[in-house]
């Protein structure tokens, strides 16, 4: 979830989690493995004596049964070119070529293949008692470029300095084309005692709920 725990985004806590597990196993998988490649090597050079190659060929077996349970399986490898887990930042600017097809959830937009797992996410928090409202999910690029700018222009008018007025904006809007909400992926939730896109959120049973439950949804 965000700054202020009040948007979701598709698949981002499994990817993170699923990242760091596949690179320990890979890199545990290619170090048994050089080990016994070595061991190997090792084996061949010493064949002419039997007797000192018999501890030797132990080790490997012992090596290759620690490869095949270290190997990582199929199930557990996150590939980074899944839709669902674009990468979007002013580090990472929108794709020229992104296109999206969207799908309403609460009036909000958001992409077509998130909406069933979002509606049951919505509709099993209001079984649980929590009021999840969306304020706000996809936004093309012209319309972050006009909330940036007049977030950008209200701390001009306020006397802050270009750096000052740009720092403080960011805090809130990305600027164009580095926007989450491009995707159709992230939703911005308000609820009951929460009305406003801030802080307080993470005072109410929504953000507890979420924090709990979200990943379970797929955010």
């Amino acid at each position: 979830m965000s700054r202020h725990a009040q948007r979701v985004r598709a698949q981002s806590r499994e990817y993170g989690t699923k990242t760091k597990q596949t690179n320990k196993k890979i890199f545990r998988t290619t170090f048994i493995c050089a080990i016994f490649i070595l061991g190997i090597t090792e084996v061949t050079r010493l064949s002419s004596n039997d007797v000192e190659a018999v501890p030797l060929v132990a080790e490997i077996a012992v090596m290759d049964k620690m490869v095949q349970e270290e190997m990582v399986a199929p199930e557990d490898v996150v590939h980074v070119e899944d839709w669902n887990l674009i990468l979007v930042n002013t580090t990472n600017p929108l794709p020229l070529e992104f296109k999206v097809v969207l799908e309403p959830v609460q009036g909000k937009k958001v992409d077509h293949r998130i909406v069933e797992p979002l509606q049951k996410m919505i509709d099993d928090a209001a079984a649980a008692g929590i009021n999840l409202r969306s304020c706000s999910a996809y936004r093309s690029v012209s319309e972050q470029s006009a909330l940036y700018n007049n977030k950008l222009q209200r701390y001009r008018n306020q006397g802050y300095s270009e750096a000052d007025s740009v720092k403080k904006t960011g805090r809130y809007q990305q600027p164009p084309g580095a926007s989450e909400h491009h995707t159709g992926l992230a939703i911005d939730f308000l609820t009951t005692g929460s009305n406003q896109l801030n802080e307080s959120f993470a005072k109410t049973p929504a953000y507890t709920w979420l924090a709990e439950h979200a990943a379970e949804y797929g955010f």
